[in-house]
């Protein structure tokens, strides 16, 4: 996306309100086993902040456990996708704030008993958000990332070189250098997705063309990552996911 010029959110805003990200997404077992963690933090009735909230994929399940559900998202987009889908579920305890989480003044958002950030840490000052982040939280911090993908390789021998996306471990040490002792726990998701919807993912972001595939498919089975399963052709992906976790007035989790 970086080297089209298309940021993070006019890339979200031009998905619109349709589901082909999530039907990506429902392939990688996302949030799967993660929501369920979240979900065993949430007590009936409390108050929740989502900062990165997308289209709804942990905020529609936690609103309807919980009281209320504030739900931090800057992409017109992705605000469209949540607001429908709160509709069609008839889930009326969702206040949206349309804003970055960096321009979010932290004397207004006030406290809240559970405080979650999964997978939104493009933010230029990880420190100062992380710190209003804790500052939200009544009662527990839980931050979602990546540890890793396993498609390093595959995207530098394809798409020539790679900055990876923050990681959880730099998560962790941040909030370690801040004196905050936090928890991690690993999470694994092994998943096959269609080629046909791997390699569209791909095309909506970057230059993608014939020669381009080739390579992409050379390089997934050289790896032995594409299978054929009932005819149709399959890339095997497999994430590994940090949930760090930070409880007000105790210890990590």
């Amino acid at each position: 996306m970086e080297e089209s010029g298309t940021t993070f959110g006019e890339f979200w805003d031009t998905c619109g309100a349709e589901d082909r990200d999530l039907e990506f997404f429902r392939y990688t077992s996302y949030p799967g086993p993660l929501l369920e963690i979240v979900l065993d933090s949430l007590t009936p009735g409390s108050s929740v902040l989502e900062i990165g909230a997308g289209g709804g994929a942990y905020t529609i399940p936690l609103a309807r456990v919980a009281g209320s559900v504030v739900a931090v998202e800057p992409s017109a987009g992705q605000a469209a996708r949540l607001i429908e889908r709160s509709r069609n579920e008839r889930i009326e305890n969702i206040r949206i704030i349309r804003q970055r989480w960096e321009d979010v003044d932290g004397d207004d958002i006030g406290e809240y008993d559970l405080v979650l950030a999964a997978y939104c840490f493009f933010m230029p000052d990880i420190g100062d958000a992380l710190q209003k982040m804790i500052e939200a939280t009544r009662g527990e911090l839980i931050l979602i990332n990546l540890v890793d993908h396993g498609f390093e390789e595959i995207l530098a021998s394809v798409f020539g070189e790679y900055d990876p996306a923050p990681r959880g471990v730099h998560l962790y040490a941040c909030l370690c250098e801040m004196g905050v002792q936090a928890s991690v726990e690993i999470v694994n998701r092994e998943t096959f997705i269609p080629y046909s919807i791997l390699s569209g993912s791909f095309r909506r972001c970057r230059d993608f063309d014939r020669d381009t595939e080739d390579r992409l498919r050379a390089a997934l089975a050289s790896k032995g990552m594409l299978e054929n399963i009932d005819g149709k052709l399959q890339a095997r992906r497999t994430y590994r996911d940090a949930v760090v976790r930070w409880r007000r007035n105790g210890p990590g989790v």
